[in-house]
């Protein structure tokens, strides 16, 4: 039977192949399967959502974790930052950095720079 390393590697490559659908699938067949998914879980999903464009599923899925009692990790607000700056949503980018440090969560220099991205594509866009 699947386990929660099996179910990560294969939604690890969903996000690579862009099948975030697989991904979400996935997510959710762990569950009813009780294998337990993690924050590698989670995050691989949320940065397939990312890489398809799908930046409010990306959203969804963060603020579902910790009613999955999964806390949400610098991994997790890093692809869901991504996911908005792909999209142009500098306001969502800037809320999900802003909520970081309240959540005793690190801000990195790949989540500023997503932040920034977010900024600059939500620019060209007004």
């Amino acid at each position: 039977f699947p386990d929660q390393v099996s179910f990560n590697s294969v939604i690890s490559a969903c996000h690579k192949g862009g099948q975030w659908q697989h991904a979400l699938c996935l997510l959710s067949s762990m569950r009813h399967l009780d294998v337990l998914p993690d924050v590698i879980s989670w995050s691989a999903c949320i940065s397939a959502c990312e890489a398809g464009g799908t930046w409010q599923l990306a959203l969804e899925l963060l603020r579902e974790m910790p009613s999955a009692a999964v806390l949400p990790d610098r991994v997790s607000y890093s692809a869901s930052i991504n996911a908005c700056a792909k999209a142009g949503q500098w306001q969502q980018a800037i809320s999900l950095l802003d909520e970081m440090p309240r959540n005793r969560i690190d801000v990195c220099t790949i989540s500023y720079s997503s932040a920034i991205t977010a900024c600059e594509k939500g620019d060209r866009k007004s």
